[in-house]
Formats: structure tokens, sequence, C-alpha cells
């Protein structure tokens, strides 16, 4: 995911995440710099920069899904917040035995099983 950020003042520190919700508004994911020690900047004042994150693949259910994107000076309040920045639909491919399953919760990660007898 990638962000641009563009500061009209001086910035000594920023914060950025990000935010996945399911339809119904539960938060999925909350990924944000500041959980692992990472700060971007400084920044002078007019600065425009991207700030990019990897994130590993989810197991996520078909569904609809938002993505939210936020930043906040360092130990701060979130200073602009973008609810709905990307709307995401996945549906079942049929690819994996997870999509057949009407289980409940979130994610269907592919598991494996092992079964071990005790004498």
């Amino acid at each position: 995911m990638r962000l641009r950020v563009r500061l009209e003042d001086a910035l000594p520190s920023l914060v950025v995440g990000f935010e996945l919700r399911d339809g119904l508004g539960t938060l999925i994911l909350d990924v944000r710099s500041d959980s692992q020690s990472i700060f971007f900047g400084p920044f002078a004042p007019g600065t425009e920069t991207d700030v990019a994150v990897a994130v590993p693949p989810l197991p996520l259910k078909p569904g609809r899904y938002q993505l939210d994107a936020w930043v906040a000076p360092a130990l701060g309040r979130r200073a602009d917040h973008v609810r709905g920045v990307l709307q995401l639909e996945f549906v079942p491919l049929g690819l994996q035995s997870t999509e057949r399953r009407r289980l409940g919760g979130i994610l269907i990660p592919e598991c494996q099983w092992t079964q071990t007898s005790v004498s």
C-alpha cells in the first residue's frame, strides 16, 4: 500500500497507518508505522512524500472490505483520516478448499493438521 502525503507545515516526525474493515465495519487489520517504532521525517514546509508498506497476504473470506488511511504527528492525534480510500470485493474462485466453507470468522487460512497416536 502506498500513501502520498503533502505537508503544509514543518513536521519533525510522522506516523502513517492503514485500517482494513469488513462490510459491517469491523476492524480486521490495523497497520501503523509507530507499532514497529517507525517514524518518518523530519519534513520541511510544503514537503510531498510517498510512504509505502508491504503487508503479507491475508487469508480473507470472500466479501466486501474497505481500506482507510491516516497520518498523524508522532505522539499526536490523527491529522487526516480518509475513510474508504479503497473499496475491495473478494469473490470465491474455487481455487482454495477454504472457499467452500461456510464457517464463522473473518480469516480462512489453509491449515495443516496432524494426528499422532499416544501409546
